[in-house]
Parts: structure tokens; C-alpha cells; sequence
């Protein structure tokens, strides 16, 4: 996955900011940048990924010796209960909340900046800063973005920053508990298993909980992934899809839902799968968003990526 840094985690770089921030009588090219940025891309990398690390180990319990903490089946983090400047938390899918994707994590509750780059404090505070850090901060911004704050009444603003790991969510060792429950019944070891071997297991899984609140309705059924989603972990609500594709709220118990494997009844099994390809005889791959394996910068819609492969 190619989770490269954003301009705003090496703007601020001693590096970046000397050639930023040149007299205007000093000529500056985007050569003068591309000299140091795949140095600065590397060391990024390596910081986060010991930041994840160190974040993660003391929630990990013991592990194998020989697997990186960040590459095995439970390391997950928490989807973050606060985000700067917005209320609602964040409902990204839950594969993005582990390392690398959690790098470019966003989702539609978050703010454009993405749930970890962006960062709320004082209009006050934000005019006492130099040029250079509040354009850095609001280059997605207007340009007459600063004037606009001084004629508005509110005394909070978000920016972007760079990426940092939002502690406002819930312990990680919650959702590593629930990983690690999943991983055993789907037959892996948790101190071992990767995330690939996670994702190669074609296991499903029943709410128990459900069922015995609501004997009357159809069995459900959902992926590892639905099971340990933000709503399918909430204490007060949990959302399922049935073996047909309808949604329903149906559990309101206060406790986390109980889960048991369903591969092994076969009606039940078999109704999930059929709606599982006519769902994806119906998806419109003309509206999804392609990137091209040749040129890591360009992305398009499928009409657009057509044309491009054909010139390339």
C-alpha cells in the first residue's frame, strides 16, 4: 500500500523550510525540493512506524519474536471519539485503522484534513504565528481565509498538522482484545498470525446476541471486519446485514454482542454468498476511483484511467 507522507508532515522540516522560506532573491525549484524529499519520505516512515509500534506493544501481551508487532492479525487502533473541530467521532472502515493505512486514514465523519492532520485551537492563538506556519497550516484554505477570521465570531478554527496519533479513542486494547478473540476462532494463533492470513480466511460469523433477542428474524451474517466495525462494537446499538443485504438495528443490549462462526451451517452460508455476487454483478466500477501501477501520482475515475493507460 503506498501510504506516502502529506505536504504537510514535511513542511515543517528544517530541511524544507530553509529552501521554503529562501530570500525572494534566491531562485528556488521544485529540483531543490526533490533532492531531499525521498530522504525526508524514508525518515517520516520510520518515525511512524516506531511511534505505532511503541503506541501498540504494551497492548500486544506476548507476541512471536520473529513477527513485526505492526504486521500481525490484532494490531488495530481505535477509531478516534474525538476529532478537532468536530463533534462526531470517527466511523472510518476498520481496515484503515492499522498500520500503513492508518498513514492516510480518512473518512467521511472526519474533516477534510483527515481524522490525524488536523488540529483545533484559537483564532488568538493562530494569528500570533509566522506567515510561514499559517499559510502551511490553511494551504487548502482561501486566500482571503485570515481576514474572514477576523470578521467572524468564532474563536476556534481547525488546520491541518501534521500526522499525529489521536489518544482521544478508545483504549487499543479493546479492539486488540476483540481482534484477538477473532483470530483464535478463525483457527490462527494471535501471537503469530499476520493480517494476510487474517484476510485469506473465508470465515463468517453469526451474533449470537441477536438471535437470542430477536428468535423471530433471519440469521445474519458478517465478515471478521463487520464484526469489530465501530457500530458493530457499539454497547448500545449494533448493525447487521442479513444473508438478503437488508440492514437492520437490531441488538440494544448494554453488552458487546456475542459472536459464533457460521461457515459451518451451510443454508445459512449459502444465502450469504449468492447475495454476495449478485451485489457484485451490480457494482458500478465506472464511478470507482483507479490508481495507476505505472505513475504513483495519478488516480482517475475509470473513463479518465482508460485514456490515460492508453497514452502511457
Amino acid at each position: 500500500m503506498d501510504c506516502r507522507p502529506e505536504y504537510i508532515d514535511l513542511a515543517f522540516t528544517p530541511e524544507c523550510r530553509a529552501i521554503l522560506e529562501a530570500p525572494t532573491s534566491q531562485t528556488v525549484t521544485a529540483d531543490d525540493l526533490a533532492a531531499i524529499i525521498p530522504a525526508l519520505a524514508q525518515k517520516w516512515d520510520a518515525d511512524r512506524r516506531q511511534e505505532l509500534t511503541e503506541y501498540l506493544l504494551p497492548h500486544l501481551g506476548d507476541i512471536a519474536a520473529d513477527v513485526d508487532p505492526l504486521e500481525l492479525a490484532i494490531s488495530f487502533f481505535n477509531n478516534p471519539s474525538k476529532i478537532a473541530g468536530h463533534r462526531v467521532p470517527c466511523l472510518g472502515n476498520i481496515s484503515t485503522m492499522r498500520y500503513p493505512a492508518i498513514l492516510n486514514h480518512q473518512c467521511f465523519a472526519g474533516p477534510c484534513e483527515g481524522c490525524y492532520r488536523a488540529s483545533a485551537y484559537s483564532v488568538e492563538e493562530f494569528l500570533k504565528e509566522d506567515t510561514y506556519t499559517r499559510t502551511t497550516k490553511t494551504l487548502k484554505h482561501t486566500a482571503k481565509y485570515e481576514s474572514k477570521l477576523l470578521k467572524e465570531e468564532d474563536t476556534c478554527l481547525s488546520t491541518h498538522v501534521p500526522f499525529k496519533l489521536n489518544r482521544d479513542g478508545l483504549h487499543p486494547g479493546d479492539v486488540i482484545a476483540r481482534m484477538r478473540r477473532i483470530v483464535s476462532m478463525v483457527g490462527l494463533d494471535p501471537t503469530r498470525a499476520t493480517y494476510e492470513d487474517l484476510e485469506r480466511c473465508d470465515v463468517w460469523f453469526r451474533c449470537i446476541s441477536c438471535e437470542t433477542e430477536h428468535p423471530n428474524e433471519p440469521i445474519f451474517a458478517r465478515s471478521w471486519s463487520g464484526v469489530v466495525s465501530p457500530l458493530a462494537g457499539d454497547s448500545t446499538i449494533t448493525e447487521h446485514i442479513n444473508a438478503n443485504g437488508r440492514m437492520k438495528h437490531l441488538s440494544r443490549s448494554r453488552e458487546l454482542p456475542q459472536w459464533l462462526r457460521a461457515d459451518s451451517d451451510d443454508v445459512v452460508m449459502n444465502r450469504v454468498r449468492t447475495y454476495q455476487e449478485a451485489k457484485l454483478r451490480e457494482t458500478d466500477f465506472g464511478s470507482c476511483w483507479w490508481s495507476c501501477s505505472l505513475c504513483l501520482t495519478f488516480d482517475a475515475v475509470s473513463q479518465d484511467m482508460a485514456v490515460h493507460l492508453e497514452k502511457t
